[in-house]
């Protein structure tokens, strides 16, 4: 959205179709593309190894993620965790532990990506983006690979802009509204 009264009127819409609203202030993010033959990637550090999240994975991602603790996360992350219903993502692991990762969404974007605290500064970040940008494009077969970036997360931006990712001339906003059902299974 490129004007703050596109934000208020779809705000208004989405509280009289249902009133519970999520995000409910604008939080911009720079979208960037990547694409296979222009990015490149760093090796895997010795000890580490390069996998992918499942099920089993979803209350970690959902503690490690800012917005884990809102309504009808948890039963999104299970979605895209499940390999069945054909969500990619990409994981660095230190033993069996998740020490990066990053995420194919719903929307087709890629996003929910983090790299642990003790582990940043070695390229985890740019070697899960690479190995999932590969699997979105080579089995998916979507033509580009897009991810969001909030605005101000530096190093997010550096390392899309290192690998060769390209960034969007415009920023966009979220606002969620989840369907009322989500609220009346939850007892809300």
């Amino acid at each position: 959205m490129q004007k703050t009264d596109e934000y208020d009127v779809i705000r208004r819409k989405c509280l009289a179709i249902n009133p519970v609203l999520q995000y409910d202030k604008p939080a911009n993010s720079d979208v960037y593309i990547l694409e296979l033959d222009k990015i490149s990637t760093i090796p895997l550090p010795a000890g580490l190894r390069l996998g992918e999240l499942g099920p089993q994975h979803e209350q970690y991602v959902r503690t490690k993620w800012p917005w884990g603790f809102k309504t009808g996360v948890k039963q999104f992350l299970e979605y895209v965790l499940e390999p069945s219903n054909g969500f990619p993502n990409s994981a660095i692991f230190d033993g069996d532990r998740p020490v990066a990762h990053i995420l194919y969404t719903a929307d087709g974007s890629i996003g929910l990506g983090l790299v642990d605290p003790d582990y940043r500064g070695k390229g985890l970040y740019q070697i899960v983006l690479y190995d999932i940008t590969k699997k979105i494009l080579n089995v998916i077969r979507q033509r580009v690979v897009y991810g969001y970036v909030f605005a101000g997360n530096v190093a997010s931006a550096r390392c899309f802009e290192r690998m060769g990712g390209t960034k969007l001339p415009f920023l966009v906003d979220w606002l969620t509204s989840s369907p009322a059902v989500i609220h009346s299974e939850q007892g809300q």
